[in-house]
């Protein structure tokens, strides 16, 4: 900031200091005094409006800033006329050596050039450059990371995974279970509520519902072991028949064989004869019968 004051503040800041300085030398001497006044009014006034502006400039830009103030040639136009106006003004700030007209040139100059070089800055196309953006967050982040917590932070509310965990929070033996751990969160009530809080919280309560070395399902009944039935031996196949009728060896399946003890038919009944409702024709006769 030392670099942006010399080369757009410090004038406005000698125009208050010197202001000053004759206020406190006018003693009784109105014009001195009331010129004084007007010349410390002017100079505070530039430096309202142009200083928070350069130090905006500069936390956002960096260095690119001061670089487009070094090469802006109307801020060093205006830079120039107010430090040879400084550069002898302390010849007249002394009751005896009073000059009312430079005091009147030094507010009009600063009048002018600080309303301009409030322009200028405001329509400065600058550059952020990739360092100083990196910076400047890294900055703000470890900002925010190491402001400490507020102590009316709200405790991290108890978690109910089942509805019937809220019953069981409240039961006697809930409570004679985990008196050494609800102690523990006594303590740690005003600490900052964290991920690793929450996790060991949640893992407390499950271990209360279903006991310590039972989990998440600690409720559900064991899975029996399945009895192991003995496989039944599979027969071999059948000897195929063989191709030669005569074999021996070859026997043909029995009466018993071919039919199991409990197949059982029924022979179908006899049909009888229909009569016919006509005479059968007779055979033709011989001519033997025929004489």
């Amino acid at each position: 900031m030392d670099d942006v004051a010399d080369l757009v503040v410090t004038p406005f800041r000698d125009i208050v200091d010197k202001g000053r300085t004759a206020v406190a030398n006018a003693d009784h001497d109105e014009r001195m005094l009331k010129a004084a006044q007007n010349l410390v009014k002017e100079g505070e006034r530039a430096l309202k409006k142009i200083e928070p502006l350069c130090r905006k400039h500069l936390d956002e830009y960096g260095s690119n800033f001061l670089d487009a103030l070094k090469d802006n040639d109307d801020i060093a136009t205006y830079r120039s006329e107010l430090t040879d106006l400084l550069w002898e003004f302390d010849d007249f700030i002394e009751l005896d050596d009073f000059d009312p007209e430079k005091f009147a040139e030094l507010q009009g100059l600063s009048r002018k050039a600080a309303p301009r070089i409030y322009d200028i800055l405001m329509r400065m196309r600058i550059e952020v450059p990739a360092d100083h953006d990196t910076r400047s967050i890294m900055t703000r982040m470890s900002g925010l990371q190491s402001r400490p917590m507020s102590p009316d932070v709200p405790p991290v509310p108890p978690l109910y995974l089942f509805s019937d965990q809220r019953n069981d929070a409240v039961s006697p033996a809930f409570v004679q279970r985990s008196a050494p751990e609800s102690v523990a969160e006594t303590s740690s009530m005003n600490d900052p509520p964290t991920v690793q809080a929450a996790t060991a919280q949640l893992r407390r309560m499950m271990q209360s519902q279903s006991g310590p070395d039972e989990g998440l399902y600690g409720d559900l009944p064991e899975p029996q072991p399945e009895s192991q039935s003995t496989p039944t031996p599979v027969e071999p196949p059948p000897r195929p028949p063989s191709a030669n009728p005569w074999d021996i060896k070859t026997t043909s399946p029995t009466r018993e064989e071919r039919f199991s003890d409990d197949f059982s038919f029924e022979r179908r009944a006899p049909v009888a004869s229909i009569e016919s409702p006509m005479e059968p024709i007779s055979p033709p006769l011989s001519p033997d019968r025929i004489r």
